[in-house]
């Protein structure tokens, strides 16, 4: 008896998302590590990563330009589709555009100490 892929619970369009999730979970922890490793101990970590703020704002707003280009081709690609999610699309990219944004303002705000 044969399945459907659309049947399936666990598409293999669903996992590629989740395993690059799970790497970039998995670079940053590493990452972290090292630093606390090189630099000798939390403290100095802290410091270093506070003194380098602007750089990693820097590569989060990178990092935010490659992730809003590729959603952008692939929201074509699904829209193209069916398009019958557009509504919920929009509001879930406002979510996101919204929790984003906050995320970035209070560090920002941690970091000037206004």
């Amino acid at each position: 008896m044969t399945r459907n892929s659309s049947q399936r619970p666990f598409r293999m369009s669903l996992w590629v998302p989740v395993a690059v999730v799970c790497l970039i979970i998995i670079v940053a922890l590493m990452f972290n590590l090292m630093g606390i490793h090189i630099m000798k101990g939390l403290p100095a970590w802290q410091e270093w990563r506070g003194g380098s703020y602007w750089y990693f704002f820097a590569w989060r707003v990178a990092l935010y330009s490659v992730i809003l280009w590729v959603w952008v081709l692939y929201r074509d690609r699904l829209l193209h589709r069916d398009p019958s999610p557009k509504q919920r699309l929009r509001r879930t990219e406002t979510a996101v555009i919204l929790s984003l944004l906050s995320v970035e303002l209070i560090r920002a705000q941690l970091h000037l100490g206004a």
